[in-house]
């Protein structure tokens, strides 16, 4: 048996500062499900390397990122080419996350996954993305 935590890091939530002493403290594995905005001028003072750091560089990181709508597609495609040229690792996907269920004007899952698979294609960096995930909530 594995257990893994896992992490709504988003930027505009928290500070970068804040979200790296928080990963740096983690002992376990966990998944990162959270957003890069805005990057690569990312807001909340956060840059291209923490989003990075806190979803793949540190080590016991892995990222699912919200793949909702166009703009996070690229935002999540810039940091796996910032990955690549800036680090030199390419980053492992476990796959997109949609929230189709709670926000139909979002992508579904099929698409979310397909159209975060064609971009990281067309930006020549790792496009495998094994899982896929919804977030639901029932009321």
């Amino acid at each position: 048996m594995q257990v893994w935590g896992g992490s709504d890091i988003e930027v505009e939530y928290s500070t970068q500062a804040n979200s790296i002493n928080w990963v740096n403290g983690y002992s376990g594995r966990y998944v990162d499900f959270g957003d890069a905005q805005g990057c690569p001028s990312c807001i909340n003072g956060w840059t291209d390397y923490g989003v990075w750091f806190v979803s793949w560089g540190a080590p016991p990181a892995y990222p699912f990122p919200e793949i909702y709508y166009s703009h996070q597609v690229n935002e999540w495609t810039n940091i796996a080419q910032y990955s690549v040229n800036s680090q030199g690792v390419s980053m492992a996907f476990e796959g997109p996350m949609d929230e189709w269920h709670r926000d139909p004007n979002s992508y579904p899952a099929d698409q979310s996954w397909v159209t975060f698979h064609n971009a990281l294609a067309s930006g020549g960096v790792n496009n495998a993305l094994p899982y896929s995930t919804s977030i639901n909530t029932s009321q």
